[in-house]
């Protein structure tokens, strides 16, 4: 009886086997990396728009008390490019409504206010003013929108390029924040929606080391609960985002990456004393962290949390998970200090070093050895089976 297995088909079929991988594995790596094209593309488009109201140079200022940071008389005075405070007469909705024409809509959920197509640049005004945000939204109960406009270096301290303070039913979406301390700061802020924002910073001086999007509050257990936080693009924070004493928040689909090397970058999503949340799809590209640190850093840090779910998100960078109550002496893609019952599952991590160039495809050599070898050792064992054949008849 003749044999199937001959020696021409058995290499045929192992090569197109080998083929048929690869080309899968260049397949993956392309749809990801054109998903991630598309995505930066849409965003794009979302931001060409044919006018802006160019708000450069106004001031709105009052005298305030604002997040428990008040020293001196002089600092209670806030001001911002736009102002919004529903328990001062001059600076509520309906007043800015009636006044200014960059603004419509009467606050409910059918017809919420829009501040819409407003380019601010602060001109780093938060390094004269100790409250300085492009745009500063405070204790407003109100439905509203601001998208489509472009805001610019609020400065250091803790200003924003979109500050809401005590504020609920917000949807920020399709905004430019650029050198901004913070790009998006909510404080003690709840059920509001940050999607398809793009931040981009530079750790400068200037600027100061904050965050891309800030949930934060006093430490109270509320904090800005129930925001979700969706498919923005966040280039080179120092933190891309932070939860700080927060709750139930949803950070979904987002992508951060950081290309400043030796800037001693801290984390791209650090959660402080935050429970119940959902970081999912992530994906972190670039590196976070800073080589000449003996420290290092980590992707994801956890201080203080419980119950989050941290799932299906993708790195670059860092090695393993560390969970001791002291800084580590390396770099890890997690970091859990006294951080209890989280769910963590499915997350992607690739090394990646800036010194050694090392590329995301570049596990596919080692597939191809092992198949290589596997093969080896199949085409012996049919020439094996043949010859025994052979000598039997």
């Amino acid at each position: 009886m003749r044999c199937f297995f001959t020696k021409k088909r058995a290499i045929f079929l192992i090569w197109m086997f080998i083929i048929i991988l690869i080309t899968g594995c260049l397949e993956l790596t392309k749809d990801k990396s054109k998903a991630s094209i598309e995505f930066s593309t849409n965003i794009e488009k979302n931001l060409k728009l044919p006018s802006f109201w160019n708000l450069t140079g106004t001031f709105m200022e009052t005298y305030v008390y604002h997040n428990g940071d008040i020293v001196t008389e002089e600092q209670y005075k806030t001001v911002a490019g736009i102002l919004i405070d529903e328990t001062l007469e001059n600076f509520t909705w309906s007043k800015t409504v009636a006044t200014y024409p960059w603004c419509n809509g009467s606050g409910t959920k059918e017809d919420p206010y829009i501040i819409e197509k407003v380019y601010i640049d602060g001109q780093f005004a938060g390094t004269t003013y100790l409250i300085y945000s492009n745009i500063l939204i405070r204790h407003s109960r109100a439905y509203f929108t601001i998208r489509d406009s472009s805001l610019h270096k609020a400065g250091p301290n803790d200003n924003a390029g979109i500050y809401l303070y005590n504020t609920t039913n917000g949807v920020l979406t399709r905004n430019n924040c650029t050198y901004n301390r913070n790009g998006i700061y909510l404080f003690e802020s709840h059920n509001n929606s940050i999607t398809y924002n793009r931040m981009l910073s530079n750790h400068s001086l200037i600027v100061g080391t904050g965050k891309a999007i800030f949930l934060d509050g006093y430490g109270n257990g509320n904090g800005s609960c129930n925001n979700t936080v969706e498919d923005n693009i966040i280039i080179n924070h120092y933190d891309g985002i932070g939860v700080w004493f927060s709750l139930n928040n949803k950070i979904n689909r987002n992508f951060l990456n950081n290309t400043l090397f030796g800037h001693f970058p801290d984390t791209g999503l650090y959660l402080c004393d935050s429970n119940y949340s959902y970081i999912t799809f992530n994906t972190f590209a670039g590196d976070y962290a800073d080589y000449s640190n003996p420290y290092g850093d980590s992707i994801i840090n956890e201080q203080n949390c419980v119950g989050n779910t941290i799932e299906n998100n993708f790195g670059g960078s860092g090695t393993s998970i560390s969970s001791s109550l002291k800084i580590q002496n390396s770099e890890s893609w997690f970091y859990l200090e006294n951080s209890n019952y989280n769910y963590i599952y499915g997350n992607k991590l690739i090394r990646t070093h800036p010194i050694t160039k090392s590329v995301i495809p570049g596990y596919i050599i080692y597939i191809i050895i092992i198949i290589e070898v596997m093969s080896v050792i199949a085409i012996s064992i049919l020439f094996k089976k043949k010859l025994t054949n052979v000598i039997e008849k």
